[in-house]
């Protein structure tokens, strides 16, 4: 920036705003593509941990129907 040379703070200027709208742009795409990952991997996870804990109570379930 320099204050007597409009026409270089007016280049410098646009120059910082197409910077910080690409880096804006690069921060959108990454986070979309992070939710997208955290949608699809996460549910999967989630499901699979609670599989072995369903079958338990499921089993424990049938026991006590079973001998009430």
């Amino acid at each position: 920036m320099n204050r007597y040379q409009p026409a270089a703070n007016a280049a410098a200027v646009q120059q910082r705003m197409e910077q910080r709208r690409e880096e804006a742009a690069r921060y959108r795409m990454t986070r979309e593509a992070d939710q997208k990952e955290r949608r699809t991997w996460w549910p999967g996870l989630w499901q699979a941990a609670a599989k072995p804990f369903a079958a338990f109570a499921q089993l424990t379930e049938r026991r006590y129907l079973k001998h009430p």
